[in-house]
């Protein structure tokens, strides 16, 4: 009769990483451009984020995962409208343990309106 022994190792990584903070925007005619922090408790390597928004109100979400990872974090929101408006802006960071503590900014941007011009 063989045995074996098996030991687990505890392995901080394991841990989600906590949540985004500091989410600023600046938005223009067609496009709105997202700036945020790492989270506080990283607990790895963040190898993407996964970002989901609402444009003009609509009830289903798009959703975006952003694997081109820099200091600070950017994400642009392109092909809008003038007078476009995009709210409901979550974000989470994701590891190697899995995907983290999703933050909801209750932030509003919405895009240039084009200025309406008189004829004489």
């Amino acid at each position: 009769m063989k045995y074996y022994f098996v030991y687990f190792l505890p392995d901080y990584i394991c841990i989600v990483p906590g949540p985004v903070s500091g989410l600023i925007g600046t938005t223009t005619y067609y496009t709105v451009d997202l700036v945020w922090s790492p989270p506080d408790m990283r607990n790895g390597v963040i190898q993407s984020y996964i970002i989901q928004y609402r444009v003009n109100g609509n009830p289903k979400l798009v959703s975006d995962v952003i694997t081109t990872l820099s200091e600070p974090q950017n994400y642009t929101i392109s092909g809008l409208n003038p007078g476009s408006v995009i709210s409901d802006i979550t974000l989470s960071a994701t590891t190697r343990a899995g995907t983290g503590t999703s933050t909801t900014f209750q932030s509003t941007f919405m895009t240039f309106r084009q200025p309406r011009m008189s004829l004489p």
